[in-house]
């Protein structure tokens, strides 16, 4: 009996140890998404569209996905930023893409953000066909995610001192 009992308590403190590894892991660790007020400006790095309209990005606010609360647009071959409305609340940013074109788009590809007074970020793109429209989600180190709970990578973004290599070109 007493054999039992040492076994069960083994195992419950492993759990609680292994709870306790994860909860940290989670808090130091996981991916945070990026809350922003203000989408003061996006770049597409290099386009890729040829015609007057190619693949369309929108940014908006992650918790409701109301594209009336919009934060700003851009089109690929145009690459002019249409500002949208800022928003009194920090809110976790969603990427909207729509692929218009007959080009997919790479992995690797990326849009230049300005938000909240001059902050910079650059967001990473994973390849996308033109038949279907993602909403990703992003995080503070520009890495996207394809749920709002950071658990589903769709494109990360490169460590620190990485070189970044795009294999396509124009």
């Amino acid at each position: 009996m007493k054999k039992k009992a040492r076994n069960s308590l083994i195992v419950v403190v492993l759990v609680v140890i292994l709870g306790l590894g994860f909860g940290i892991w989670k808090i130091f660790f996981a991916p945070k998404p990026l809350k922003i007020k203000d989408l003061e400006n996006m770049h597409i790095t290099k386009t890729i569209g040829s015609g007057e309209v190619w693949n369309f990005y929108v940014f908006g606010n992650g918790t409701t996905l109301e594209w009336a609360s919009l934060l700003g647009d851009i089109y690929d071959n145009q690459n002019i930023f249409d500002n949208g409305d800022a928003s009194e609340d920090w809110v976790p940013v969603v990427l909207y893409t729509e692929p218009c074109g007959e080009m997919p788009i790479p992995a690797g590809y990326t849009i230049e953000i300005t938000y909240d007074s001059g902050k910079a970020l650059t967001i990473y793109l994973p390849e996308m066909s033109y038949e279907n429209d993602i909403n990703l989600y992003v995080a503070t180190d520009g890495s996207t995610y394809y749920n709002r709970w950071l658990t589903k990578l769709a494109q990360s973004a490169p460590e620190p001192g990485e070189v970044e290599e795009r294999g396509w070109e124009r």
